[in-house]
């Protein structure tokens, strides 16, 4: 327990470099009322529809990343596909 107690006496804590590292990592609590410039919450424009899937993410990559306007969903690949063929074809619920 002495050691634990000695090197909590060298812990430095930097509040700034941790909210630094965390801005955009959480949703905003109060959408569409924050006027803090610097603000570390994400702001999430509702205004974009993104219901449509986009058709770059499911080819594989998406330039626009997170700030794409469509959908970027994650599907499972196909195992049948994988090994070379899938009964289900066109029909299959995983990604071919």
């Amino acid at each position: 327990m002495q050691e634990l107690v000695v090197g909590m006496e060298r812990l430095r804590v930097d509040l700034e470099a941790d909210v630094e590292q965390q801005r955009g990592a959480q949703p905003l609590p109060f959408l569409g009322e924050c006027s803090i410039k610097d603000c570390p919450f994400l702001h999430v424009d509702t205004t974009v529809d993104n219901s449509r899937a986009c058709p770059w993410y499911d080819r594989g990559f998406c330039r626009n990343g997170p700030s794409c306007k469509y959908k970027h969903r994650r599907r499972v690949m196909c195992a049948n596909y994988l090994v070379g063929f899938c009964p289900e074809g066109p029909n299959c619920k995983f990604m071919q």
